[in-house]
């Protein structure tokens, strides 16, 4: 009986240990995603030259803030849009109905589950640069790089589709 006791009681323990441990390890997996990441990026690369895509930090992302390129004062931009604008006027009605209880303007987003995560919301920023090129574009990455509130900094790559996909055939 004493035996089954202490038998249980350091299964116990273990396993307070483990979820511990699993607990602390998802806890620093969330902390390395915020840490900052820059484009890896070559002059090879196909990029546009005058364009360079930021994305904010979480603490950044939810102020809010209509940016301008005076915000980028180490960095020499004529314009600053926000790829995000539209979702992040969704973010703010959920966090006021969140604060609020009242969920009526979201109704048909709730309904059509189309609710944004607030948790892994980021804003995502496309600044102009005022002198094109592409050593300017890694200069300015760089410089975006050593900001703290800067998640990521990287080119505007140029993508193409290789292929279309074949229509359904029909019947």
């Amino acid at each position: 009986m004493k035996n089954k006791r202490i038998l249980a009681i350091s299964v116990l323990l273990f396993l307070s240990a483990a979820v511990l441990f699993i607990a602390h390890k998802n806890v620093n997996a969330e902390a390395q995603i915020e840490n900052e990441i820059y484009g890896n990026v070559s002059l090879e690369d196909e990029f546009a030259d005058n364009k360079v895509v930021i994305v904010l930090s979480k603490e950044t992302s939810m102020n809010f803030k209509a940016y301008t390129p005076e915000d980028f004062p180490e960095v020499s931009i004529s314009r600053v849009d926000d790829s995000t604008a539209l979702t992040m006027e969704l973010v703010r009605k959920q966090l006021e109905a969140k604060k609020t209880g009242d969920w009526s303007e979201l109704e048909l987003h709730v309904e059509n589950n189309m609710l944004v995560d607030l948790e892994k919301f980021r804003r995502i920023l496309d600044l102009t640069l005022t002198n094109p090129g592409k050593e300017n574009v890694i200069t300015v990455i760089k410089l975006l790089a050593a900001r703290d509130d800067v998640l990521y900094a990287g080119p505007d790559f140029f993508f193409e589709l290789q292929a279309l996909p074949s229509p359904l055939p029909s019947n």
